[in-house]
């Protein structure tokens, strides 16, 4: 219900601007690996990309050789029935920003009708031998103010980097997607505002939210996160902050979603920035709700990792109604002088297992 009534409204402001006919593009593909099926999705963004559709039909792959730019999109509707396949070129897209480009791009739908659409980022290529890791693409790329985009009914599989990366824009939705196996990051918010997840299930080996400074109203409901791997500072849902003076985030709900294996349901993290390591910082976690939460063999409920001479304010932050089985109890409590750590938990039956 709640994805039928976003569409229809988003193809609602559509059809307040439409003076012409909504146009269709359905996009072909080259059935060739080897080549760019790119160029011609981006210009069916060019020709279709305002208030029209562009179909990627059931039954068709497309290679994915290159970016594909949806800053035309504006109220359109971008369907993908069939797979999008990223090439196996990690040489290239080490050196690209994403997959995805969702940049300056206002009440877009991203989505499968049917729950058929999957993109594969195919690791772009990535050996594990290789040492030069620091350049890694992101699935999706949302910034520049991008404004109310849909992401919804897609799966996707072998992600690198992040999945999906949000800065600068506002009003980004993703739900009912799926994660086949792990990405690094599920979802990555930094310096941005009404971010939403529903109903997804993410898979990750570091984190499956990451919030960076200065981000607000980030909701996380009915939803599964599952960590494989071992990592000692494996996130669920992860505050990062770097203390480069004064840092924040705001507003943050999760509510009736699952966590699942070996991590930090919660983790507040702060690191050292450039240009503070004398712990001139201030981080600040305000008004953060995580309500009706079941834990499956968690390692930790709640951790906070500060670092040295960081003034930490956590204020109107609650656990109610937590449920489940946890390796360890929880570690959140401040360390530094003039820290404020105002937290508290409420209904937790939580069932320690060392």
């Amino acid at each position: 219900m709640r994805i039928s009534i976003l569409y229809s409204t988003l193809l609602a402001v559509a059809s307040a601007t439409g003076i012409r006919k909504r146009d269709i593009c359905i996009v072909d593909s080259l059935d060739d690996a080897s080549k760019d099926d790119v160029p011609a999705i981006n210009a069916a963004l060019k020709e279709c990309g305002d208030t029209g559709r562009v179909l990627f039909p059931l039954g068709k792959t497309y290679n994915i050789r290159s970016p594909i730019d949806l800053s035309p999109c504006r109220a359109c509707d971008f369907q993908i029935d069939g797979v999008l396949r990223v090439s196996s070129d990690w040489e290239y897209w080490k050196n690209q920003e994403a997959v995805f480009l969702v940049h300056n791009t206002t009440a877009a739908v991203i989505r499968s009708d049917g729950s058929t659409g999957l993109i594969d980022g195919n690791y772009y290529g990535f050996a594990r031998m290789q040492l030069d890791q620091l350049s890694t693409p992101k699935l999706f790329s949302f910034k520049n103010e991008s404004y109310v985009v849909l992401v919804s009914s897609l799966t996707v599989q072998n992600v690198l980097g992040s999945a999906f990366y949000v800065t600068n824009s506002t009003g980004i939705r993703i739900y009912d997607v799926n994660f086949a196996n792990n990405a690094a990051v599920g979802v990555d918010v930094d310096q941005a505002k009404h971010v939403y997840m529903y109903n997804v299930t993410l898979r990750a080996e570091n984190a499956c939210v990451r919030i960076r400074p200065n981000s607000s109203n980030v909701q996380v409901e009915q939803s599964e996160c599952h960590i494989a791997g071992n990592r000692n500072d494996a996130s669920g849902v992860e505050f990062y902050l770097l203390s480069s003076g004064y840092e924040w985030i705001r507003n943050i709900f999760v509510r009736q979603t699952k966590f699942a294996r070996q991590l930090n349901v919660v983790s507040v993290l702060t690191r050292e920035g450039n240009g503070h390591r004398d712990g001139q910082g201030v981080a600040e976690v305000f008004n953060a709700t995580f309500r009706d939460i079941q834990l499956d063999q968690v390692k930790r409920p709640a951790r906070l990792d500060e670092a040295p001479n960081v003034q930490m304010n956590v204020s109107r932050t609650v656990f109610q109604g937590w449920s489940g089985t946890s390796l360890q109890k929880t570690q959140f409590e401040c360390n530094n002088a003039g820290d404020m750590c105002n937290w508290e938990a409420d209904a937790w039956n939580i069932t320690y297992r060392s």
